[in-house]
């Protein structure tokens, strides 16, 4: 479901595997476990989803990672501040639903790689706050049911 290709995380920290042996990138470890997870759980998604959902979770993956690699930003684990970022950017160019959708694929493709989801931030509701109260979420609602 997701591309091990889109994961470029930026920390060099070293790490000690095991006493008396050599010390490896920290990159390197946390690279290769997120891969396995998102291996692992395309493995078991599949067949869990609609296609047209998959096609949806990937592209709102590759819109992000592609907005973190042009803005500089680690796609992988993301940060909140991040995630807040895209948001803002996302909700001047977007639908407030489009926005929310690719949080919501943000939020997956955490989860899936077995790391921090950013999204449970309270960085996050209120970045999501901030885009409705600019773009009038209530009054967009009342305006499609009339």
């Amino acid at each position: 479901m997701y591309k091990t290709a889109l994961i470029e995380p930026v920390r060099t920290a070293e790490v000690t595997t095991h006493p008396g042996t050599e010390t490896v990138p920290a990159v390197t470890v946390l690279q290769g476990e997120i891969s396995a997870n998102l291996r692992r759980h395309a493995e078991d998604a599949r067949g869990a989803f609609a296609p047209n959902t998959e096609r949806a979770l990937r592209a709102d993956v590759a819109i992000f990672t592609g907005w973190c690699a042009h803005a500089n930003h680690q796609a992988l684990p993301a940060s909140p501040e991040t995630v807040a970022a895209f948001i803002d950017t996302m909700a001047a160019r977007k639908a407030p639903a489009t926005v929310r959708r690719y949080v919501s694929s943000v939020a997956t493709f955490h989860r899936a790689a077995g790391v921090a989801n950013p999204c449970d931030a309270p960085a996050i509701k209120l970045a999501l706050k901030r885009m409705h109260r600019e773009l009038g979420r209530a009054a967009a609602g009342r305006a499609a049911e009339r």
